[in-house]
């Protein structure tokens, strides 16, 4: 996720109020399985919020390799968390069994590039990815119309 400039930007997107927004992060590769877990870990700490920020500027400003276990660990230490408490989450059953849950939801949807974003609604479930859509601001333009379809059809269900 913070390897990904588009996904990263995505999270800064207001959202409407008919939309929830979950975030999982892929792990295609070690590099990004690392990231991945590293996501996990910011979300047991509860710092995913403060942390995001600091994540994509030490990946794409700094150019740290935070796949990098020990400088993984060492960037949670030097923003504020022990690293017994870095190590026992980054290793732990919770962490690795999110990160199997992500890779079983990215198998499902047979996602193999990135950024992807799955729509479900009354009316289907649609995978967008900028590939697809010929850029990423297709993407967002796509993303929006399915977003107002499906809250035109749900109002309508309503009635």
């Amino acid at each position: 996720m913070w390897a990904c400039t588009p996904c990263y930007e995505c999270l800064g997107q207001k959202k409407p109020e008919n939309v929830v927004f979950y975030r999982f992060p892929l792990a295609f590769n070690k590099r990004w399985e690392s990231l991945a877990k590293a996501y996990y870990v910011t979300q047991e700490l509860h710092a995913a919020e403060k942390l995001d920020e600091a994540f994509f500027d030490a990946i794409h400003q700094k150019h740290i390799d935070l796949s990098n276990e020990k400088l993984l660990q060492t960037f949670f230490v030097n923003h504020g968390f022990s690293e017994k408490q870095f190590l026992n989450l980054y290793h732990s059953f919770t962490i690795n069994k999110e990160l199997t849950r992500a890779k079983d939801i990215a198998n499902a949807y047979q996602i193999s590039l990135s950024p992807v974003i799955i729509v479900n609604g009354p009316t289907g479930n649609y995978l967008l990815t900028a590939s697809m859509a010929g850029s990423e601001q297709r993407l967002i333009d796509a993303l929006n119309y399915l977003i107002s379809l499906q809250k035109c059809i749900k109002g309508n269900q309503t009635h």
